[in-house]
């Protein structure tokens, strides 16, 4: 039943939902500004840009990784090629006016309150 909640959008939402937006939202650092900004007033860039704030948080941890020599470099460099992925994916969704839960990372980012 929550989740039904979570995921309903207005139109008015969706159409003011332009592509700027969309594209900070999987733009890592620069999805805490659309994270804040829209935290009540456009429930669907929020729900992407908290995808986006989680998405920061994996790279940030996966970022340690280069301390470790060479198996981490190799990690580091699997984790980027993931980030892109997910970044991209995340950015048409959101251009399609689309909503998709990323496996961990959906699930974290229904948890993350930001007010």
């Amino acid at each position: 039943m929550e989740h039904r909640q979570y995921y309903t959008f207005e139109e008015q939402e969706l159409r003011r939902a332009t592509w700027i937006w969309g594209l900070l939202s999987y733009g890592l650092p620069f999805s805490l500004i659309p994270a804040f900004l829209f935290t009540h007033k456009n429930k669907f860039i929020h729900y992407h840009a908290k995808q986006g704030v989680i998405q920061f948080a994996f790279f940030l941890l996966f970022f340690l990784f280069l301390f470790i020599p060479k198996i981490g470099e190799i990690l580091f460099l699997l984790s980027m090629l993931l980030q892109f992925s997910i970044s991209v994916t995340g950015i048409v969704l959101y251009c399609q006016k689309e909503i998709f839960e990323f496996p961990v990372i959906g699930s974290l980012a229904r948890r993350l309150k930001l007010n």
